[in-house]
This record gives structure tokens, C-alpha cells and sequence, in this order.
């Protein structure tokens, strides 16, 4: 880790541990897809150094699918780092969740069928995982709050600076634990810094990867900006493209790309939405209802 990433790391850590999570509306991503690359070693000592501010919960919390969020949602009022390990690669990110919890305000939750509670989130959500993260429904929103932080060191019995390989120090943790008081030093100079003058800039290494990370959750986007650069779509006002048109070309490009399509053409009109154009229902082309305004095909 340069010293760039590192002050940025220790940065988020110290400000989220002042207990003040709506000030920076993030949730941060420790991304390693090797084994042993220490992302999670620095957290699971201050759950031992700071056990009232720091703790752990299920990372279910953030899935898609999960109905039993409720049940863990009072975790992010008793901590300020709260630390979710490993996400299910077969699963998705509930975006709407992920927004919430970032935003650092009062969510709504719920105590028992039909009755709900508004708790104020207190915590700022530390995910580490193997895999890439893959949100539901990724958007301007998902896209603003999420903060990737990857670790590319390997931590083994081998020695190799320039294949970021490391000799492993397997008493690290104990280590920073029984130097408690000097991690608690930093950290607090590191805090008085952030709310004199602000987190430092995000480090380009991590933003590249960002874009990246999201790049992969929005083939749609990718597809769509290389129709536009190559011409095929035109960009107009006043022109409207059939969204069947639409649905078909992106899952032709889908199939020949190995990746996922879209079954419905109200995913199609959500995925247009989202980039900024609009949908006219009424509209025919070809004698078929539904255009998207403001382009047309080529």
C-alpha cells in the first residue's frame, strides 16, 4: 500500500470512528481477490482494541434477496465501524440498502409484522470480499456512495516486492493489538486532520479500479456508449428509437459477449431511464408501442 492509499485508509477509519456517519455519504469496500492480502487485519484488531465502537455483523444485510434484514439493522446503531465480511459472488447488492445505510441517517426498520421503527445509523459499513461486487440496480446513487479500496499484496512464504508478494507475519495482528496505544495516537491524529481539512482526495489507484468494479455492473452502459461512439445510435432531439429495437441489438450484443440479457422491455426503459432519456409509451414504430426520445438508430 503506497502512501496515498494509506493515508486514505487510515483517514476513513479514524472519521468513522468519531461517530458521525451522514458527514460522508460512503460505504467502504475492501477488495482483495487473492487470499492472505491482510484487508481485513487492521479492523478485526480495533474489534479488540475498541469493542464498543468497533464490531461485526452478517454482510446478508446488503443482499437483494435477504428478507431478514430487519434483524441485523440494529448493529449499525450500537458501532460506529461496522465490519461485514465476504459477499456471496452469486449474489446481488440491494441498491436501495446500500444507499440508505450510506447516507449515514434514520432508516426505517422493522420490530414485528406491520410495525416499523425509525433507527439512526451511527455506523459506517467496512465490507471486505474476494469477489466483485454486483449491485441489482446501479445507478448515479450506487455509483457516488460506493468506495473501493483494493489490496493487490500477497502475504505467504515467498518473497517478491515486485509481484507485491510479502513474507507473512502471522503474529501481525497480536502485534498492532499490544500497540494499542500508539494505532489510537494515529488514529486521532489522523481524525483531527479529516475535520480540520476534510478526507484526503480519493487515490486515482482506487478510483481506476472503481471505475472498473462499476464498469463490470453496467454492461448496458458500456454497450450503449460504444453504440454511440461507432455511430450506430445516433444522439437527437426530437428522434425517437423503438425500445424493442433497443432490447433486441443490446442482447444481440449480450449473446456475443457472454453476458447477461435483458428478458423484459420495462428493464430496457429502466436501464434508458437511468442514463437520462425518456420513455414514451404511447409512441409507435414499426406498429409496435414504446420508443425511447431523443435518438435513433443509424
Amino acid at each position: 500500500m503506497n502512501k496515498e492509499c494509506k493515508d486514505y485508509y487510515l483517514s476513513i477509519l479514524a472519521y468513522s470512528l468519531c461517530g458521525d456517519p451522514s458527514r460522508y455519504e460512503d460505504i467502504y469496500c475492501l477488495i482483495g481477490q487473492s487470499a492472505s492480502n491482510g484487508k481485513s487485519k487492521l479492523i478485526e484488531a480495533l474489534m479488540e482494541i475498541l469493542p464498543i465502537y468497533v464490531g461485526k455483523s452478517n454482510v446478508k444485510v446488503f443482499e437483494s434477496t435477504f428478507d431478514k434484514k430487519h434483524k441485523f439493522m440494529m448493529d449499525f446503531t450500537n458501532y460506529r465501524i461496522l465490519y461485514l465480511n465476504e459477499f456471496d459472488e452469486k449474489k446481488q447488492i440491494d441498491s436501495q440498502i446500500f444507499k440508505e445505510i450510506a447516507d449515514g441517517d434514520k432508516i426505517s426498520n422493522e420490530v414485528m409484522f406491520g410495525t416499523t421503527e425509525n433507527l439512526k445509523i451511527k455506523a459506517k459499513p467496512f465490507i471486505t470480499s474476494n469477489y466483485t461486487p454486483k449491485f441489482d440496480k446501479q445507478d448515479k446513487g450506487v455509483e457516488r456512495r460506493y468506495r473501493h479500496l483494493q489490496f493487490n499484496s500477497v502475504f505467504g512464504d515467498e518473497e517478491d516486492h515486485n509481484n507485491l508478494k510479502f513474507k507473512k507475519n502471522r503474529n501481525f495482528k497480536e502485534e498492532i493489538i499490544n500497540r494499542r496505544t500508539e494505532l489510537i495516537h494515529i488514529l486521532l491524529t489522523y481524525a483531527h486532520i479529516v475535520y480540520k481539512k476534510g478526507l484526503p482526495e480519493y487515490p486515482k489507484e482506487y478510483e481506476e479500479e472503481k471505475k472498473s468494479i462499476l464498469g463490470m455492473n453496467n454492461e448496458f452502459g458500456d454497450w450503449f456508449d460504444y453504440a454511440c461512439n461507432n455511430k450506430q445510435i445516433i444522439i437527437k432531439k426530437n428522434q425517437y428509437a423503438s425500445s424493442h429495437t433497443l432490447l433486441n441489438e443490446y442482447n444481440k450484443y449480450a449473446d456475443d459477449n457472454n453476458l447477461e440479457k435483458l428478458h423484459k422491455n420495462r428493464n430496457l426503459v429502466d436501464k434508458m431511464k437511468q442514463l437520462g432519456f425518456k420513455y414514451d409509451r404511447q409512441k409507435m414504430i414499426d406498429r409496435r408501442k414504446g420508443a425511447i426520445e431523443g435518438l435513433y438508430f443509424k
